[in-house]
């Protein structure tokens, strides 16, 4: 239920009992200005490699970079091809120019094309006009 409301939570962590013993842990055993989750990290070294509990945070990602060379190439012609019929706000020789370095796999403008496909849908959507 959590996920479905976006909110990210620890199950396990959640315990009442849990809970009680960290608000009454010292700060020092939970974190400093370096590091987060000191004891937990000691604790779950124990049962697992290090390497698996000391290690750089990860973000999670999607594949827009592939998705927009293959499944949804279809919405770029669509949306912010120059030569498309429908009116749009996001379309001319860069916009061009981003489309095919990232099609040639020259550079990964995955993020810029994401966001201008996104509003020319959603403009399209609510009628806003250009």
């Amino acid at each position: 239920m959590s996920m479905a409301c976006s909110i990210e939570a620890r199950v396990p962590l959640l315990d009442k009992t849990v809970a009680e013993l960290a608000f009454q842990m010292p700060a020092s055993l939970k974190y400093t200005d370096r590091e987060s989750k000191i004891l937990l990290k000691r604790i779950a070294a124990r049962h697992v490699p290090r390497e698996c509990v000391y290690r750089p945070k990860e973000g999670f990602s999607i594949p827009i970079k592939s998705w927009l060379k293959s499944e949804f190439k279809g919405l770029l012609e669509t949306y912010l091809n120059p030569r498309a019929s429908r009116p749009a706000a996001c379309r001319g020789a860069r916009v061009s120019r981003l489309m095919q370095e990232h099609q040639s796999n020259r550079a990964n403008h995955s993020h810029i094309l994401w966001g201008l496909l996104v509003f020319e849908h959603w403009r399209e959507r609510w009628q806003v006009t250009a």
